[in-house]
């Protein structure tokens, strides 16, 4: 490592050490910031923030609520983010000055970890292309700007940062994502791009756009110099080999992030991420306790490895006590590193198998291995049943492949990663799993005949139901029998 990159970054690597070897001590310091500074708000009157005493006492006064119920108490915020989730309809959450610096210092973090690695600051000194959901702000009845969290991060940032990043706002009026993805292309060719930052699906998307426009093998092939890769927004293992294929060899990160706030940041090669013990709180609940009158409630020093939490927050934009709805299994408490396993109410469970998103990507990633093929998209529909017993149905993108044989990989690979479902079979609860191949590019289209295309839409990975419109004929008809 140089000498210059040793002293630009000497406070983020003594922060990493903190994080790694004293979260309880920096959770119990953020927690009394937090109630110190909410404490005269109409949440901190309506709930005595300012008589907390410690963790133990916190979770004794104060119940977890969800957005409505903290809607009420609520002071105007600097910006309300507008989100919707995979599954969720829209929803306005508050963003402040205090929360947005410490999201900021969350991504330095993260950045800082990746040039610790390379032992240089040169991923830094180009251009950097950001693909998000940058959408205008516009002003609500309240008078408060409104847009995707991303648009709020850029605007705050300082204006000399944001002159390195492509595309910068040219592109947030264009109506559809296409019209995006030509324009980006147009104003980043040719440029020294050194880093690259999105959402995994939506830079393959791009990786494909470019191959179709411009006949590019490979996002590489347009900006060589790329160094550093950073992903966030959704689980980033189903898209690895295809974002290391298209933009590698290059440092990969991964962020935990959503609108509510900044949660963890991958702070090495080792998949799974490091908690921002030193700027949010953290709290994790068994999820079949979330609806509880007196849930566990475990500290950042509390929990086990390999159990499944449910994710709650208390954060600077005065959401306490606030239920993420993602639910995450530690893989190491010492030092602590997280992975998200999927959400609290996304579960495939018509036969009491309760398979997660995670289990479904996973068996995925090793049915399609064990067989040799490159897997697109893929969703676990799991419909009630029409007969005495339930069958999983899997919607699997690829170019190739005997569907009754990717069928039975998929279902033994999701037998070896899911006991419950392995269980449901044995017993005969569920039917043998049937696979409906689908022509690469299918869920793509399904989306945007949804209107739910662009940066911050992703492939919901288990569905309730076979959605009658996700393959149109013609595009059936590109998959081969």
């Amino acid at each position: 490592m140089s000498a210059l990159t040793s002293l630009v970054l000497w406070r983020q690597r003594r922060r990493l050490e903190r994080l790694r070897r004293r979260p309880a001590a920096l959770q119990a310091d953020v927690l009394r910031r937090l109630l110190a500074r909410h404490r005269d708000t109409p949440l901190g009157r309506a709930f005595g923030l300012g008589d907390v005493r410690g963790p133990d006492d916190f979770a004794e006064r104060v119940p977890l609520r969800g957005l409505d119920e903290h809607r009420p108490h609520l002071a105007r915020p600097l910006y309300w983010a507008l989100t919707t989730g995979t599954t969720s309809a829209q929803k306005e959450v508050p963003v402040t000055r205090e929360l947005l610096r410490a999201n900021a210092s969350a991504v330095q973090l993260l950045l800082a970890s990746a040039l610790l690695e390379r032992g240089s600051l040169r991923p830094l000194l180009g251009k950097l292309l950001f693909l998000g959901a940058c959408t205008p702000l516009r002003p609500g009845p309240d008078g408060v700007l409104r847009g995707a969290a991303t648009t709020i991060g850029l605007r705050e940032r300082p204006r000399l940062w944001r002159r390195r990043l492509l595309p910068g706002d040219a592109l947030d009026e264009l109506p559809t994502w296409a019209e995006k993805l030509d324009q980006l292309l147009d104003l980043a060719r040719g440029q020294d791009v050194r880093a690259v930052i999105g959402m995994p699906p939506w830079l393959l998307s791009l990786r494909d756009h470019a191959a179709r426009r411009l006949g590019v093998d490979g996002l590489r092939a347009l900006w060589p110099g790329v160094e550093l890769v950073i992903t966030g927004g959704t689980f980033v293992e189903p898209y690895r080999a295809g974002l290391e294929a298209t933009l590698g060899p290059a440092t990969f990160r991964a962020m935990y992030s959503a609108s509510e706030g900044f949660f963890g940041i991958q702070d090495g090669p080792a998949p799974g991420y490091l908690p921002l013990a030193d700027s949010i709180y953290l709290e994790f609940v068994p999820p079949d306790e979330l609806t509880s009158p007196r849930p566990t409630r475990l500290r950042l020093d509390q929990v086990e490895a390999g159990v499944d939490y449910a994710l709650v927050l208390s954060s600077w934009a005065g959401l306490f006590a606030y239920p993420v709805g993602d639910t995450v299994r530690f893989t190491s408490v010492d030092p602590p590193r997280l992975v998200v396993t999927g959400r609290v109410h996304r579960w495939a469970n018509v036969a009491g198998e309760k398979v997660s998103i995670s289990q479904v990507e996973a068996a995925a990633l090793a049915a399609g291995a064990r067989l040799g093929l490159a897997l697109g998209e893929v969703a676990l529909a799991a419909p009630p049943p029409t007969g005495a017993r339930a069958r999983h149905v899997w919607l699997v993108e690829a170019a190739r492949g005997d569907e009754a044989a990717l069928a039975r990989a998929l279902d033994e690979a999701l037998q070896a990663v899911s006991p419950t479902y392995r269980t449901r079979r044995d017993g005969l609860a569920l039917d043998a799993p049937e696979v409906r191949r689908l022509a690469p590019g299918s869920f793509h289209a399904w989306l945007t005949r949804e209107g739910r295309v662009g940066a911050h839409h992703k492939v919901p990975r288990i569905l309730d139901a076979l959605p009658a419109d996700l393959v149109s004929p013609h595009e059936r008809a590109l998959v081969p029998a």
